[in-house]
């Protein structure tokens, strides 16, 4: 029994290795500044790099009006969960 835990402790320890390897060694991918796919080295001019500027406060902007919806989504649902409940709250009186 004590044999069989140091194994299962020994291979999970073993697993946990060969997966922090592999993470390790996985090639990274390049950053795609201006959401165009390219082949070869990024080489930035001026107005290229205006154009990643652009792109990515754009996709900043994209992000922060999601958030901002999704509050305001929560919000109304509050609402409509007060409401409801003022609603059986007056019904019970009367």
């Amino acid at each position: 029994m004590t044999q069989a835990s140091i194994q299962s402790h020994r291979a999970k320890g073993l697993e946990e290795t060969v997966k922090m390897e592999k993470k390790k060694r996985s090639r990274s991918k390049r950053l795609n500044l201006v959401g165009e796919e390219a082949s070869g080295a990024y080489l930035y001019s001026p107005s290229a790099i205006l154009r990643a500027k652009t792109y990515q406060a754009d996709k900043e902007a994209k992000k922060l009006k999601k958030a901002e919806k999704k509050a305001e989504k929560q919000k109304k649902y509050l609402e409509m969960q007060e409401r409801a409940r003022q609603r059986e709250v007056d019904r019970q009186i009367l």
